[in-house]
């Protein structure tokens, strides 16, 4: 299905690109998918059971380090190049990361904590970095961080704080009717934050397709933009897995895996164009095919284990 996400989604940016469609979905109908995902998703957990783990730091120290030394290793060649790659490794774990961890069997309580701590670490050291990179950027540290903040906070806390106050009320309102059920999202709509994740992915990947159609620029470094951005890609998620596979708890390589690979490309394609080279802006548009190609062959890989045990 996701697979096939991302044929529709290719096929509708080349027919916008070519001028033969005119398809822009209102902007509100992201926004609004993605907080149906979400508020979805955290009614699966249980926010008392979210602990800070040692994989979380791990992680986090490389986001911040590795952002840092991909940009200044990269920069001599191509300051372009490297902005970009830059943003792919500080950008944060994508708000739909728990829901593909779930179907893969991972952990979706730890890599909620880790989405949270990940966006929250982008509006505290983004701010922090980008007049090092762009010393063009003449705004304040609050401000910059205030923008951020804006973008993250209604889409991430709302529907988290959201879910969670359901989930008491529904458990108060059992105790006080001395009955031993407590809240569970029912089956159907268990499922219905993966399928608003293609709906939201065809969307995403016709927008991407669209933009690389109407590129005007050089081919050279569009060419270093889309294989740099696959090898962060690939190997961010190779790295989460293997900090993941020395941990103990139940689908770690997973959810470590997805914690730091599936990134919130939208986000850094915003932060991209509003403070650095806009054209750096391919990088994490480039970074949306790469990491839904590789979800989709994760998908396919575990549904065949899955059948394979029987």
């Amino acid at each position: 299905m996701l697979f096939i996400a991302l044929l529709v989604g290719s096929f509708f940016g080349v027919l916008e690109g070519r001028g033969v469609l005119n398809w822009h979905t209102p902007s509100w109908v992201v926004p609004a998918l993605l907080f149906c995902m979400l508020f979805l998703a955290f009614c699966k957990i249980n926010p008392r059971q979210l602990r800070l783990r040692g994989w979380h730091m791990v992680l986090l120290a490389y986001q911040i380090v590795g952002s840092l030394a991909v940009f200044f290793l990269v920069r001599p060649f191509s300051p372009l190049l490297a902005q970009g790659l830059m943003i792919c490794v500080l950008m944060p774990t994508a708000t739909a990361a728990p829901i593909i961890t779930d179907r893969l069997g991972g952990d979706i309580t730890q890599i909620t904590a880790y989405v949270m701590l990940s966006n929250i670490m982008t509006a505290l050291f983004v701010p922090l970095f980008f007049p090092f990179v762009n010393p063009a950027v003449e705004i304040t540290y609050i401000d910059r961080f205030l923008q951020i903040l804006k973008h993250i906070a209604p889409l991430l806390f709302i529907p988290f704080f959201g879910a969670w106050l359901l989930r008491l009320t529904y458990d108060a309102f059992m105790r006080r009717q001395n009955r031993p059920e407590r809240f569970n999202l029912p089956g159907p709509l268990a499922s219905l934050p993966f399928y608003l994740w293609v709906c939201l992915i065809v969307i995403l990947i016709a927008r991407t397709v669209r933009d690389l159609y109407h590129y005007q620029g050089e081919l050279f470094p569009l060419i270093g933009l889309f294989v740099g951005t696959m090898i962060i890609c690939l190997g961010q998620f190779l790295l989460g897995r293997y900090v993941g596979s020395r941990c103990s708890f139940k689908g770690a390589a997973v959810t470590a895996g997805q914690s730091l690979g599936q990134k919130n490309s939208a986000l850094a394609i915003w932060m991209t164009q509003s403070w650095l080279n806009p054209l750096a802006a391919l990088a994490p548009a480039a970074y949306i095919i790469w990491q839904n190609l590789f979800n989709s062959w994760q998908l396919v890989r575990a549904a065949r284990e899955r059948t394979s045990r029987g």
